[in-house]
């Protein structure tokens, strides 16, 4: 599961890693659907301004899957961010 940002957190601060949990999901559904499939991501988690780590339930963004059988339908992100300080 590869995760999508929208926005930028407070200044100064970066996300140092996001968890994904579950980090895999089964996709099941006719081969022509997700035969070309490579990946799946989130919906956008909205990031701005946050300056602390914190966790979020997201929807999967399956797009024109929709009739695709998954897994989980949302996984739990959880995003950490630290103070980035340049000179």
């Amino acid at each position: 599961v590869f995760i999508k940002y929208h926005g930028k957190p407070a200044n100064g601060y970066i996300i140092t890693d996001s968890i994904p949990n579950p980090a895999t999901v089964i996709i099941r559904g006719p081969e022509s659907l997700i035969g070309p499939m490579k990946e799946i991501y989130t919906k956008p988690i909205n990031i701005s301004f946050n300056s602390e780590s914190f966790k979020k339930k997201v929807a999967l963004d399956l797009k024109d899957c929709i009739t695709a059988k998954l897994s989980f339908k949302s996984i739990i992100v959880t995003v950490l961010l630290r103070f980035f300080y340049q000179n």
